[in-house]
């Protein structure tokens, strides 16, 4: 099978990139999503709420986390820390 531009085997790796950067969003789009202050998504992702991935400096937020956060019936709370 022939791939233009390159090998199958680099156009498979690629091919799962762009699958997990879908599953992935930044801290700003995260913001955005729940209409919460960075100081808000940091809290969710210190209490566990907010699962993240690092990759070199970023923290990336699983969309799968997100997700269960809006469907979940369950209030959250946000605790400054001090």
């Amino acid at each position: 099978m022939e791939v233009r531009g390159g090998n199958l085997y680099t156009s498979c790796l690629f091919a799962r990139f762009l699958m997990e950067a879908q599953s992935l969003k930044s801290i700003n789009e995260t913001m955005a999503l729940l209409s919460l202050g960075r100081m808000g998504i940091y809290a969710l992702i210190n209490n566990g709420t907010l699962e993240t991935k690092r990759i070199g400096g970023r923290h990336l937020v699983k969309t799968s986390s997100i997700n269960t956060l809006i469907e979940s019936d369950e209030d959250v709370k946000l605790e400054k820390s001090e």
